[in-house]
């Protein structure tokens, strides 16, 4: 396996006009895919593959019908539209709204994020079956799969004002004023609270109802986004400063990870944000017919709240069995704390997952998670840095436990560098990587929803089943390293290319778009024709079962079946099998580690 280009095996015509498809083209790319294209090789689609090379996959990428191009031999035909390809017309205001409500740029990382994996998914099937797939992406049902909590007040009855509250931890992001700018302030738990009154000195800043705007605002006056920003980080508060995309090209972290870097055009352009560093050798796994493309892949989940969950939900729909491990003391953030009433971005995050939980902070809990990693394929984590390593389950320990292992790490700011320990939302890294907009009056919003957490989650899915699809050749492991500052650097550079004559090293300067983003209305996104039609959101459950009325997988694989998903489980649901199935522990020793606190399980 080539640690830097897993899919250097893999060929791309790319047949894109720009938008999700060109975006899928320079994600293969970033992996090592050859990318061919007819206007600059002067090649079609006949000639790119009508004499395929021995052990090369083949894949054509499109944004437009793909019909006429079943005829290129390529193993794989993808097509991203804006409306799919049995979609509504596109002179819909309200889809058009939609498409364009999150920023510059945005709606196409996405689509093209969502499209690379389906087709890396589909290439795996396609390779073991001996068959051709056509992908099917359209860039709308990706986005509207990507929208939170906010179509749930139309489709679910069971959502209550309540229940809203604990939909975004990041919800309380607020951006305040700093004596040189702004900054994006958030406390979202009582911890963060008590840490914000001992950082700040004032009791009140406590209470989950008080008013950061009016309490801190003499303390941050008083000092700069950067003391601002470091002071917080010190008490791990997700604080960040709201950065100019010129800011992103110099500030310390983005020099000291080497993030930006001079194409062949002299251009300025962010580096991949994969990072591989590979494992010792181990056997090659023989093919197999797989009914699904990762049914024979098992995944350790250890996301927490939002992109670390999507990445494992997205594999979960692709067929893996994934397990979710969460602490007895710290659940998942977004976990609602009782079985009735509607589970929020809960549910959709981690459908189609068993539940463990274990606690990784005792040796004995160690011990059974790293009896779990030897027959595992993935872990998937999305903590800082320090966490892994704590607990005494980094990589090393890992990949001695099992060489094939293909580990995901996802911190904010990346494992090195000095902002290595430091913590983000995904609302925050969006303003501390240039990619606020500004409403009416100038001030920096936070997107209306987290979008870099979904893209954030879809590269990590993407990276993995790349690393899959080197390993099932090689048999080795992987540490994959996705820093999500760094894509969401890969969007600031494709949604702020500014015109010559203002370029400030290939990226708008200070004052760049201030195009205020529209109100979403959850009611007409339900009711959007073009989606009741394609079917993007589920049937309510029924009365007394989990809520399950999430939108399924934004992608359709034609050729292959879909699977049946199972609602998000409830805390160590599976607990109990896991342990007896998976480890062989008898009941009685499982009853034990429950007593004893080392692992929790349901009634």
């Amino acid at each position: 396996m080539n640690a830097a280009a897993p899919l250097a095996d893999l060929r791309v015509l790319d047949l894109s006009h720009g938008g999700g498809a060109a975006a899928c083209v320079r994600l293969l790319a970033l992996l090592g895919a050859e990318v061919l294209s007819p206007e600059l090789k002067v090649l079609s689609p006949e000639s790119a593959f009508r004499t395929p090379q021995p052990g090369v996959s083949t894949l054509v990428v499109a944004d437009r019908e793909t019909a006429d191009l079943l005829a290129s031999g390529a193993t794989v035909v993808v097509s991203v539209t804006p409306w799919g390809l049995n979609g509504a017309p596109a002179d819909r205001p309200a889809a058009g709204s939609l498409l364009d409500g999150l920023g510059p740029g945005v709606a196409a990382a996405l689509a093209g994020a969502h499209a690379a994996a389906a087709a890396l998914a589909a290439l795996r099937w396609a390779r073991c079956h001996h068959r051709r797939v056509v992908v099917e992406v359209s860039t709308l049902e990706v986005v509207a799969a990507c929208l939170g909590e906010y179509p749930l007040p139309a489709l679910c009855p069971r959502w209550t004002l309540r229940q809203a509250g604990r939909e975004r931890v990041d919800r309380r992001l607020v951006i305040l004023p700093c004596a040189d700018g702004y900054v994006g302030v958030a406390a979202p738990t009582a911890v963060d609270r008590a840490y914000l009154a001992t950082l700040v000195g004032l009791e009140a800043v406590r209470d989950e109802a008080a008013d950061l705007g009016k309490l801190l605002g003499p303390w941050l006056q008083a000092r700069t986004r950067e003391e601002v920003f470091h002071a917080a980080q010190l008490w791990r508060l997700p604080f960040v400063p709201v950065l100019e995309p010129a800011e992103v090209l110099r500030d310390e972290q983005s020099a000291a990870r080497n993030v930006w870097e001079h194409d062949a055009l002299g251009k300025v352009v962010p580096r991949s944000p994969f990072r591989f560093t590979p494992a010792a050798g181990a056997a090659p796994r023989a093919a197999r017919p797989r009914p699904l493309p990762l049914s024979d892949v098992r995944v350790l989940d250890l996301g927490m709240v939002w992109a670390g969950p999507y990445c494992g939900r997205l594999l979960a729909g692709l067929g893996a069995r994934v397990v979710k491990v969460e602490g007895p003391t710290r659940p998942d953030g977004t976990r609602p704390s009782g079985r009735s009433g509607c589970w929020g971005v809960f549910g959709d995050l981690n459908r189609g997952k068993a539940s463990l939980v274990l606690d990784l902070s005792r040796p004995a809990g160690r011990e059974l998670f790293l009896r779990l990693v030897a027959r595992a394929d993935m872990v998937v984590e999305n903590f800082s840095p320090r966490v892994m390593p704590n607990f005494g389950l980094h990589y090393a320990a890992l990949a001695a436990a099992n060489p094939s292992l293909i580990m995901l790490s996802m911190p904010a700011f990346g494992a090195s560098g000095p902002w290595a320990s430091y913590v983000a939302y995904g609302s925050g890294l969006e303003l501390a990587t240039g990619l606020a907009l500004r409403q009416a009056d100038g001030r920096p919003a936070p997107a209306p929803v987290p979008y870099l957490d979904y893209l954030v989650g879809c590269y990590g899915t993407v990276g993995l089943l790349a690393a899959l699809h080197a390993r099932d050749r090689s048999g080795r492991g992987v540490h994959l390293e996705v820093a999500q500052r760094e894509v969401a650097c890969q969007v600031l550079a494709q949604s702020r290319v500014s015109s010559p004559g203002s370029r400030v090293q290939g990226l708008e300067p200070e004052g760049g778009s201030r195009v205020p983003r529209p109100a979403l209305d959850a009611a007409a996104i339900a009711a959007d024709p073009c989606l009741v039609d394609r079917g993007l959101f589920a049937v309510p459950a029924r009365a007394g079962q989990p809520c399950h009325h999430y939108a399924r997988l934004p992608w359709r694989l034609h050729g292959i079946p879909e699977r049946r998903e199972r609602a998000a489980p409830a805390l160590g649901a599976a607990s109990r099998r896991i342990l007896c199935r998976d480890l062989g522990l008898d009941p009685g020793e499982v009853e034990g580690l429950i007593k004893s606190g080392v692992v929790g399980a349901i009634l």
